[in-house]
């Protein structure tokens, strides 16, 4: 009986032993692990726990391993080494390689992901006036040519909704813009052809605010009017073709001349804007089109001519209401002034604009 007993409690010792052991291993196995939210979505991970190398290219970052899964409008981007499944890099020479992300810098609502051939993922978590939405850029090295990205639906359901595939999440449908193909395949490849893509609510557009645009604390200016900018420029970029107000196309080339990718947006418009009825001298300067440029500087001078003398001649005092008007009339002056002798004499007439100015002289 005594033995039983001695036996019995060396067999629990044992279990209380083997129970331990298992929760250090699981505590140390976890070390380094990491939810973190940014805006919207939410990314997990595990540190590298060892210090970054001098003259690491994304100095700042910090190292990560195993790869990383961000959450967002229900799906989840996988950027893990697998076989066939995970992240993909495909060269230029036509080489296909898996890889692990190797840092990962966090600022307000935006991750950039950094790859081991010095291309980087950047993952950027925004509220626009249409929604939540995420804006991916790849940001790939001269030797690479695109990268792939696998998506796996979490916690939602695949639907469709106008003949397109969205992703029903939350009470909400989320898609690809201008794509639903990523859906379907399970994979998102960006490429220097199509190196950005964004991923949004399709919920219907809030009612215009004047309190959405107003700063409750002034040192939240900076952010909140970058986040405004990048949410444009996302909107414009991706929609650059169908772009055909003229404000917008001038907005947009300014502020990809600010962001380095001005060419690209040049391209990117449509031909069917360049001079058309709706492109005239003001947005010339940025994509060309000169001859119709200046066909719309001549109609609009004449029109402007033709609409200060009839109220010149009916002595209106609307006429003090225009815009820079002796700025105006004195410009054409020193115009007619320069060709006056050839057409005095010529004609032999007086200048309509000398009549004009001596109607307020």
């Amino acid at each position: 009986m005594k033995k039983s007993l001695a036996s019995r409690i060396a067999g629990l010792a044992a279990v209380y032993c083997l129970v331990f052991f298992f929760l250090v291993i699981l505590q140390f196995s976890g070390n380094g692990n990491f939810s973190l939210s940014a805006g919207a979505m939410t990314i997990r991970g595990r540190y590298l726990k060892a210090e970054p190398a001098q003259g690491d290219e994304f100095s700042g970052g910090q190292r990560v391993t195993g790869g990383i899964k961000i959450f967002f409008g229900g799906i989840e981007f996988n950027l893990k080494e697998e076989r066939e499944k995970g992240l993909l890099v495909s060269g230029n020479d036509g080489s296909l390689k898996a890889v692990n992300p190797e840092y990962m810098t966090l600022t307000d609502g935006q991750a950039r992901i950094g790859l081991p051939d010095g291309s980087a993922i950047v993952f950027n978590s925004l509220d626009s006036a249409r929604g939540p939405e995420l804006y991916i850029i790849a940001e790939l090295a001269e030797n690479i040519r695109e990268v792939t990205i696998p998506v796996v639906l979490r916690r939602s359901s695949l639907v469709r909704d106008n003949g397109q595939s969205v992703i029903l999440y939350g009470g909400s449908y989320y898609s690809f813009v201008s794509s639903s193909q990523e859906l379907e395949s399970g994979k998102l490849v960006l490429s220097r052809e199509r190196a950005s893509v964004s991923y949004r609510s399709k919920s219907v557009q809030r009612a215009f605010d004047p309190e959405d645009y107003i700063i409750a604390q002034a040192q939240n200016y900076e952010s909140v009017l970058d986040a405004w900018r990048t949410s444009t420029y996302a909107f414009w970029n991706q929609n650059a073709a169908s772009l055909q107000n003229e404000d917008e196309v001038i907005a947009y080339c300014v502020e990809a001349m600010r962001r380095g990718s001005y060419a690209a947006a040049v391209s990117a418009i449509s031909r069917n804007f360049l001079n058309s009825s709706r492109q005239s001298y003001r947005s010339s300067v940025f994509i060309g089109g000169m001859s119709g440029a200046y066909r719309s500087f001549t109609a609009l001078e004449n029109e402007k001519l033709s609409h200060i003398t009839g109220l010149a001649r009916e002595r209106s005092p609307d006429v003090f209401k225009e815009e820079h008007i002796l700025d105006f009339l004195f410009a054409k002056q020193c115009r007619a002034c320069l060709g006056s002798n050839k057409h005095h004499a010529k004609h032999g007439s007086g200048n309509v604009n000398s009549r004009l100015l001596s109607r307020f002289i």
